[in-house]
């Protein structure tokens, strides 16, 4: 358990990285999902299923009141630190989308 936890984080910490270079400043998470801003949900989730990374909404995941900026639930734990910048690459467009 202790080394697979250090891998996700080790994969989440890649990403983050790899999306502060393409100008986006996330917190890594301190689990397997990271929270995305986003312009619009639905237009970065079109964006996203098109070039072939499959995200989920985040709206089913905040209360009916909360007014929360839009944003996408993005699970890192398959990322590999190799493929971290083309995956930042992709969902820095998406933010913009």
């Amino acid at each position: 358990v202790a080394e697979a936890r250090r891998q996700y984080f080790g994969r989440s910490r890649a990403v983050v990285a790899a999306l502060a270079r393409h100008g986006l400043d996330v917190e890594v998470p301190d689990g397997l999902n990271l929270w995305l801003p986003v312009r619009d949900e639905r237009a970065a989730l079109l964006h996203l299923e098109a070039a072939g990374v499959r995200v989920a909404a985040g709206s089913p995941f905040v209360a009916p009141d909360d007014q929360q900026a839009p944003h996408v639930r993005v699970t890192l734990a398959l990322v590999r630190p190799e493929e971290a910048d083309e995956v930042a690459a992709l969902l820095a467009e998406a933010t913009r989308a």
